[in-house]
């Protein structure tokens, strides 16, 4: 067989079925974490996924794992998922208050 008519040997990167090293478990549970967050845990998962998230980041950046982007973006959910039930429950606050400042004595 003449070598330019040789199929080119699969390695891993030229492999679609390959698969890379283990992920960052922190990195999945703060985007899990996250979505939670958005979904059934409102501010306790909002919590949880910052504090897994900049473990997650930390784990990422000393050991070389991958999962970076999925840290990110648990930190992302969870950033946004804390303001907005700060927001909401100023917003309700300040709703009750003028609410009962409506009522009579």
């Amino acid at each position: 067989m003449h070598p330019e008519l040789s199929l080119p040997s699969l390695s891993s990167h030229g492999d679609p079925t390959a698969v890379a090293g283990p992920s960052s478990v922190a990195a999945i549970m703060s985007l899990v974490l996250g979505i939670a967050a958005w979904t059934v845990l409102p501010l306790v998962g909002g919590i949880m996924a910052i504090r897994s998230g900049h473990a997650a980041r930390r784990e990422v950046r000393d050991q070389g794992l991958p999962g970076a982007g999925m840290a990110r973006a648990g930190l992302i959910l969870g950033y946004t998922n804390v303001l907005a039930c700060v927001v909401f429950g100023l917003a309700l606050a300040a709703l009750l208050a003028v609410g009962f400042s409506f009522l009579p004595d």
